[in-house]
């Protein structure tokens, strides 16, 4: 549903508690999970235009560090993805204007590249 809702079954998602789960799903070790869940999570993102609520919301409940932690990721989908979802928390940083040259150096070359692309765009 993530990662192919409506705006409206998005907002239902977020309001029933579901985005905690779908974070810790990150974790489960399987290639086709991690590349789903982390699409989705890229999906809430940007249909909630990086809403800081729904950041806070990923950061309470561990997945900042959990998606961080499949940022070396040998499957370049979840890499994109990954990359992606932390371009929005480095967003952030850079408009509370405390952005974090650690974040970006922790970066791998491949997933440099896609933040990169994103940025460009």
């Amino acid at each position: 549903m993530a990662g192919g809702g409506s705006k409206a079954q998005i907002e239902v998602l977020l309001s029933s508690g579901g985005l905690q789960p779908l974070v810790t799903a990150v974790s489960k070790f399987d290639t086709r999970l991690e590349v789903s869940v982390t699409n989705g999570i890229k999906r809430i993102l940007k249909e909630t235009d990086g809403d800081n609520s729904v950041k806070l919301e990923i950061e309470e409940c561990g997945g900042l560090e959990i998606i961080e932690s499949i940022l070396y990721h040998e499957n370049t989908d979840v890499c994109a993805n990954v990359a992606e979802i932390l371009s929005y928390f480095q967003e952030s940083d850079e408009e509370n204007g405390t952005k974090n040259q650690e974040k970006e150096q922790a970066l791998p070359e491949k997933a440099s590249k896609y933040v990169a692309d994103l940025t460009e765009e």
